[in-house]
């Protein structure tokens, strides 16, 4: 991690997905099978303050919103963050379509 964690959520259509977000405003992708010490799969700088909340949309695999004491929230589509080949969602997710 780049600072204090601030929030966890796991990844509701990837169980062993989980994301963190820091006291830094990033938001840091990891797969648990990978084990402690692992990388993250991705970090995205999502705020400029702390991101203090994470939730995924249910309805929308790889859908997710932050929110942070800069007084913002953001959608952020993960779909091509997740490192599947042809920008699927997180494992398990049902293809991306556009």
């Amino acid at each position: 991690m780049s600072a204090d964690c601030e929030a966890l959520a796991w990844a509701p259509h990837a169980p062993a997905q989980f994301l963190v977000a820091s006291e830094d405003g990033l938001v840091a992708g990891y797969d648990a099978r990978a084990g402690a010490g692992a990388p993250p799969l991705f970090r995205l700088a999502a705020h400029d303050k702390p991101a203090c909340a994470l939730a995924f949309c249910a309805a929308a695999p790889g859908l997710l919103a932050t929110a942070s004491t800069d007084k913002k929230a953001r959608r952020v589509p993960l779909a091509l963050r997740w490192g599947r080949a042809g920008g699927g969602g997180p494992p398990g997710a049902p293809p991306h379509r556009h």
